[in-house]
Order: structure tokens, then C-alpha cells, then sequence
């Protein structure tokens, strides 16, 4: 799988973004053990279980509140955590990206995708 570790061509920008801000957010990019040559062969149990690891050990650093920022398969192991993780109080908000991306799909047919993204940008701004 090619979406991995700092593969998107925006956590530069995101990490400025909250470096500018007076919040006090900062970006945490865990490496979930499904990645790489494990990709295909674990679930979104197993994800879970990195989540929980993260925040356990953000919650013993006193990180009281995050927002998690899901892409991809990420979507869905966010929303599965907020049902059963241990400690889903901690997150504040949540950002889903992706949940039914295929790339493949996008190299082919980058002007039909390009009309939607449009078309979701003027709904947003009404």
C-alpha cells in the first residue's frame, strides 16, 4: 500500500498550521502495525489496538483532549474506536478523509472527480 507514513501532501501544511496556532495542538503520526508488509493481513481490531496504545500514552504525557484526523482505512478505525475504545472521551473532534478512496479510480477519471470536489466546494461555502 502506498498511504503511509507522512504520504499525504499535506502534514507539512498541518504542521504549520498548528505551530501558528496558540491552542497548543501539535501532530502525532502514529505507525500502525497494520502498514506495510502487514497490510491486507490484520483488521480494524488491530488498528484499534494502536489507537489505544496512542492515546493511553498521550493521556500519561496529560493530553486531555484530540482530534483525530482519519484517511483512508483511517476513517473507519476512527469511527470503530469511538465505539469501543477505552478512552475515545479524549477526542474532541474527528476528521474523516477518504473512507472509500481508490486511486486508481482518481489517475482515470481526474475530471469527473475534479467537477465533484467543485461541487462539494460551493456547497460548503452556501
Amino acid at each position: 500500500v502506498s498511504d503511509t507514513f507522512f504520504s499525504l501532501n499535506y502534514v507539512d501544511q498541518l504542521t504549520e498550521a498548528c505551530a501558528a496556532m496558540d491552542d497548543g495542538y501539535s501532530i502525532v503520526q502514529p505507525l500502525f502495525s497494520s502498514w506495510y508488509s502487514a497490510y491486507g493481513e490484520t483488521t480494524l481490531e488491530n488498528d484499534n489496538e494502536d489507537l489505544e496504545c496512542l492515546l493511553s500514552k498521550l493521556s500519561d504525557l496529560s493530553v486531555r483532549s484530540v482530534v483525530l484526523l482519519g484517511y483512508s482505512t483511517g476513517a473507519q478505525d476512527v469511527l470503530n474506536y469511538l465505539e469501543s475504545g477505552t478512552h475515545a472521551h479524549m477526542i474532541h473532534r474527528i476528521i474523516l478523509q477518504g473512507g472509500l478512496r481508490d486511486p486508481e479510480v482518481e489517475q482515470k477519471d481526474y475530471e469527473s472527480i475534479q467537477q465533484s470536489k467543485d461541487h462539494a466546494m460551493r456547497l460548503i461555502r452556501q
